[in-house]
């Protein structure tokens, strides 16, 4: 990010579009303030490939015998050791070379785990900082580890005999404005891509 003027959505009571240099992303992060990047997202959510039909949701759970079973199959310790070692990171700010390293175990632990759930795998403090960030999202990100490890013990999933097509994402560069997950629904949407619901773990 640099010192380089962004454009950003900024929610204090009203939203408001400014420019911000790096200094004030960071005090807005130690103030809690929610930002939003738009520098190269300005005209997400307006390509005109928005969905006209609501879906249709259930209004119970209708697949409980199927769900039961794989929820014995979550593994505690997995979760444990999953998430001890991604806090182990000195940070994951998205552009360091700690945020760099655990991009890369992610992705190799994803491999090794080998449908739109999504969470950020990032730690909110910036830059230079210690932070292990459990809550936000490491619980979040490990969890999904789980229900993508679990979901592919389905032999129904794993054949493709569902209704809908079940994508996990993990979002870097959430902690820079939504970068990640802006990114993501900005091709999307360029694409036309059809989502019926999504659940984010945070």
């Amino acid at each position: 990010m640099g010192d380089r003027c962004r454009e950003v959505a900024i929610k204090e009571g009203t939203s408001a579009f400014r420019s911000f240099l790096l200094a004030q992303f960071l005090i807005c992060m130690q103030k809690g303030i929610f930002f939003m990047d738009t520098t190269n997202y300005r005209n997400l959510g307006n390509h005109g490939n928005a969905r006209v039909q609501k879906s249709q949701y259930p209004e119970e759970v209708y697949q409980r015998n199927k769900i039961i079973p794989l929820l014995k199959e979550f593994n505690k310790t997995n979760l444990q050791t999953h998430l001890e070692y991604l806090t182990s990171f000195h940070n994951r700010w998205y552009n360091s070379t700690y945020g760099e390293a655990s991009y890369h175990w992610l992705f190799s632990t994803i491999l090794t785990t080998i449908a739109l759930t999504g969470a950020h795998q990032h730690g909110i403090t910036a830059v230079e900082g210690r932070a292990p960030r459990v809550d936000d999202d490491g619980s979040g990100t490990v969890t999904i580890l789980q229900v993508l490890r679990v979901l592919l013990g389905d032999e129904d999933l794993v054949k493709g005999k569902v209704e809908n097509t079940l994508e996990f994402h993990w979002y870097a560069a959430e902690e820079g404005g939504m970068l990640g997950s802006q990114d993501l629904f900005s091709d999307f949407e360029k694409r036309g891509r059809d989502m019926a619901a999504i659940s984010g773990l945070a």
